[in-house]
């Protein structure tokens, strides 16, 4: 299918989470502020989608670690995911959470964009964070079944989405249909009869677990594994001119990493405010696994599938122009 990046013309869509932004300034302006310490604090905003991916941000605000770090942080959470490109290049955002593929997109639009930190890996060894859903009643069994078909994805060009294209393209399935839905929305759409599938990720996963879904795989497994799945993105200028910010800020997330793993009540409470989910599901539902490291190897997987499915579109883009160099 064509890739079309709906940001390119959409107006940015968000709005605040107020648990997350108390005691947060919310000024759009990204230089250092004095921090109570006497200490100059650099002012940042980060824009967070409301899925697990989003964790390590909330719990370096939540533990203080960006306040040990020297960072004075507003978090914001973004309703449409796709909107977070203009978003970054308007200076709304410093510093915002994507995929590998959509920043990608962006640079093929000479959009500069750079990733500046990673944030999930995907591996035969992590729980699935993502699944292609079918109704159980339906007859659509396997992969090969969905070709003609109507499938709900977040983002045209999210990681998952391409991955899944890809493998349908290796499985020769055709006539696929990719309509974007919002994670919030895919469980009714699907009961609807609107779609034949849908692709939701943690948290949201878990609303499909019972008899009446089928689960027809992993996408972010249908690619050589490991792989990057998340990313930290921000404007090419910015990055450049804070990079002593950027330190600060992998220093902070990789704080919350290792916190993470050893105080689940936390992860799912604030996992629980930002998707407003009940925290009995989210703490049934699995987190992924979460790394800071990133370079330009990284990317060359997902230029290669992105290539397979768009007829070389981004043949011209090079690795290492994806990642922040120095």
């Amino acid at each position: 299918m064509k890739i079309i990046p709906s940001w390119m013309a959409a107006p940015s869509l968000a709005v605040g989470v107020s648990v997350i932004l108390a005691a947060c300034s919310t000024t759009s302006s990204s230089s250092p502020a004095t921090s109570a310490a006497g200490t100059k604090a650099h002012q940042v905003n980060i824009s967070v989608p409301s899925v697990a991916v989003s964790l390590p941000v909330l719990v370096a605000q939540q533990e203080g670690y960006f306040r040990q770090q020297h960072l004075k942080v507003a978090i914001t959470k973004l309703v449409n995911l796709t909107q977070l490109v203009p978003a970054l290049v308007k200076d709304q955002y410093n510093i915002g959470i994507t995929t590998a593929t959509n920043l990608i997109t962006a640079r093929s639009a000479h959009i500069a964009l750079v990733a500046v930190s990673g944030d999930t890996v995907d591996s035969n060894k992590t729980p699935p964070t993502a699944e292609v859903v079918v109704k159980a009643s339906s007859s659509l069994h396997s992969l090969r079944n969905l070709g003609d078909k109507t499938i709900g994805v977040s983002s045209i060009t999210a990681n998952t989405n391409i991955a899944l294209e890809y493998k349908l393209q290796q499985l020769g399935v055709t006539g696929v249909h990719f309509i974007q839905i919002a994670y919030p929305n895919m469980l009714g759409q699907l009961q609807a009869g609107r779609v034949n599938a849908v692709v939701p990720g943690t948290p949201y996963l878990e609303a499909f677990q019972s008899p009446s879904y089928h689960f027809l795989g992993d996408p972010n497994l249908f690619l050589p594994i490991p792989n990057v799945s998340a990313i930290w993105v921000s404007s090419q200028q910015w990055a450049e001119t804070h990079q002593q910010a950027l330190a600060a800020f992998r220093a902070a997330i990789n704080q919350a990493i290792h916190f993470i793993p050893i105080h689940t009540a936390t992860d799912d409470k604030l996992l629980a405010q930002l998707s407003g989910i009940g925290k009995n599901i989210i703490s049934r539902s699995p987190l992924p696994v979460f790394s800071s490291a990133i370079n330009a190897r990284d990317f060359e997987l997902w230029l290669k599938a992105m290539n397979a499915v768009a007829g070389n579109r981004y043949q011209h883009i090079l690795p290492s122009s994806l990642v922040l160099s120095g």
